[in-house]
């Protein structure tokens, strides 16, 4: 008994340690997981995910430039401004901003510094200057018979028969045709002069062109150039203040030393002493001057009388005053085409109150006599004679209701048919 318990000991052992091996060997996965109650799951909403789109890896397509297409204005005819296209700028139309921000009406030249208007030589033709360009009108007829363009216009002179007209716009000069065709042009900085009423001259040939140097030292003496047309050479230059080449072609007038100096066109590039004339015509502050058409005669103009010489005798032939003057308002003062008579449009007088107490007067003038031949009171405009009548013209922006600006015309405005502005 005793040997059977001794055997069965070991035997016993030996089961008890398979069945605790036997269960240690057990895979996780099969151990039975203890009983729970299971709890509610919350299940996220997904966030959406932006995919950035992708770059294109292709060639891009060369940018086309578009072709520039005129924008057409109503410039002048009163119509609003319309609306316009998109267009990009480019160096082909970059001009018309121009014409945008000068967009209305244009207008007159200044008329108490810039000339805007000239009559040829022949009386025939008057031509005004306007913010926009040049203007022709038949003087008979006063109606419109041409003119070109010539944008942001500040000064011009034309030869006496009106072949050729020099313009100023900026800093450039320019010579044109009178059908508008551009022949020379001149980048100058062109001075500013008060004596004769004019910084730049054209001769009657329209081979010279004259311009005031700008002057950039107050105790420098006036300066005045001369250059060839043909080929925008300087030819000469001269003393003097402003410029009028007689209609003849055979002097070029400027002021200096207090006196008109007549320098010979044939003798410019030759020496300065030679250029200067020993005899002159009289000159005094506020005067005007004025040549006939055939260079023959010339008119300088004060408050208070109008002396005519012989050009070429420098000799004073005829004294002309009578009118009622207040000092410094010089009359205006210009031949008829025959060259025997002077027209003479005066000032108006005013009372303290700002009052007109005398009416502007235009007084025609036989030379040789002195008579006067008539005598009425200036009308509004541009005064000129015609023959024996004495006429106006009065110029408008086309389209523009009400007239003209009246601040440009409150005085009558006269100019020698040499091409001078004399309304001061």
């Amino acid at each position: 008994m005793k040997r059977a318990s001794v055997v069965l000991i070991p035997l016993i052992l030996a089961m008890v340690a398979v069945v605790v091996l036997g269960a240690t060997a057990l895979p996780k996965a099969v151990q039975k997981p203890p009983t729970a109650t299971p709890s509610a799951t919350v299940t996220p909403t997904p966030t959406a995910t932006i995919t950035p789109t992708p770059t294109a890896t292709t060639t891009p397509t060369p940018t086309v430039t578009p072709t520039s297409t005129p924008v057409v204005l109503p410039v002048g005819n009163g119509t609003a401004i319309p609306d316009l296209p998109y267009e990009v700028i480019t160096a082909e139309n970059v001009s018309r901003l121009r014409e945008i921000a000068r967009y209305g009406y244009p207008r007159l030249l200044d008329v108490y510094h810039k000339d805007p208007y000239r009559l040829t030589a022949d009386g025939k033709t008057i031509v005004v200057g306007t913010t926009a360009g040049i203007e022709f009108y038949d003087a008979a007829t006063q109606e419109r018979i041409g003119g070109f363009a010539v944008p942001m216009l500040r000064r011009f002179d034309i030869t006496p028969d009106g072949r050729f007209v020099l313009t100023q716009a900026g800093k450039t000069l320019t010579v044109w045709r009178q059908d508008g065709q551009k022949v020379q042009e001149f980048a100058l900085e062109v001075g500013d002069a008060w004596e004769l009423r004019s910084t730049i001259a054209i001769s009657p040939d329209g081979a010279l062109v004259a311009a005031q140097r700008v002057k950039t030292d107050w105790e420098a003496p006036d300066l005045l150039d001369v250059y060839r047309v043909e080929d925008g050479a300087r030819l000469d230059t001269l003393r003097g203040e402003g410029a009028m080449f007689t209609p003849d072609g055979k002097y070029l007038a400027s002021v200096f030393d207090g006196r008109v100096q007549l320098y010979p066109v044939a003798e410019l590039g030759e020496g300065w002493e030679r250029r200067l004339p020993k005899q002159n015509l009289p000159w005094a502050d506020y005067c005007n001057l004025a040549f006939s058409p055939d260079g023959t005669l010339a008119a300088v103009a004060r408050a208070e009388r109008v002396d005519v010489y012989n050009v070429a005798e420098r000799r004073l032939v005829r004294q002309i005053s009578g009118w009622e003057e207040i000092k410094r308002e010089r009359p205006a003062v210009q031949f008829t085409p025959q060259s025997d008579r002077v027209l003479i449009v005066t000032r108006p007088l005013y009372d303290g109150l700002g009052n007109v107490r005398v009416k502007a007067q235009a007084i025609l003038v036989d030379i040789a006599s002195g008579e006067w031949v008539s005598h009425e009171d200036a009308p509004q405009g541009f005064v000129y004679a015609d023959g024996q009548a004495v006429r106006s013209f009065l110029w408008q922006a086309e389209g523009e209701i009400g007239g003209i600006n009246q601040r440009q015309q409150r005085w009558p405005c006269l100019f020698a048919s040499a091409g001078v502005c004399f309304c001061g």
